[in-house]
């Protein structure tokens, strides 16, 4: 997945969410790095459908789910992966956020089914190490997410 922060003055920079390291242990920390996309398999995520818009979002690198962390209903809470269980907060719904005018806009937000709260960069930031956190959906640029091949 990348996240396009929008900047309008320049071409987007774009930026991957990527699994802190490359070990296997639980939990990582979700990151978002700035820069070209290395393509590693900590940056690469298979969709898993559960059912019409909703999948459950595993990582190449580690086999382990997207998941909100004690299913927490709190705004801010960084999301965090972990042994895929079925659960609730572990189940994310493909929002369309864009257009659809084109093929090329593939833009959505990602939407906890736990809590209804979309997966962000946390305070829009556009440093590289940024969290990713679930909050409030508000149609921000650091909510849109968009899907690449590989």
């Amino acid at each position: 997945m990348r996240h396009d922060p929008g900047l309008a003055a320049s071409p987007p920079v774009r930026y991957s969410l990527e699994v802190a390291g490359s070990a296997i242990s639980l939990p990582f920390v979700f990151l978002v790095r700035r820069g070209r996309r290395g393509g590693g398999a900590n940056q690469r995520w298979t969709f898993q459908p559960v059912s019409g818009n909703v999948f459950t979002v595993r990582s190449v690198g580690s086999g382990l789910c997207l998941d909100v962390p004690g299913s927490s209903t709190a705004e801010g809470v960084q999301l965090d992966q972990w042994t895929c269980d079925g659960g609730a907060n572990q189940e994310w719904v493909f929002d369309a956020a864009g257009n659809y005018s084109s093929p090329s806009d593939t833009s959505f937000v990602l939407v906890s089914l736990n809590t209804g709260m979309t997966a962000e960069v946390k305070g829009n930031s556009t440093a590289s190490g940024a969290k990713v956190d679930q909050w409030q959906g508000n149609g921000g640029s650091n909510q849109t997410w968009a899907v690449s091949a590989a």
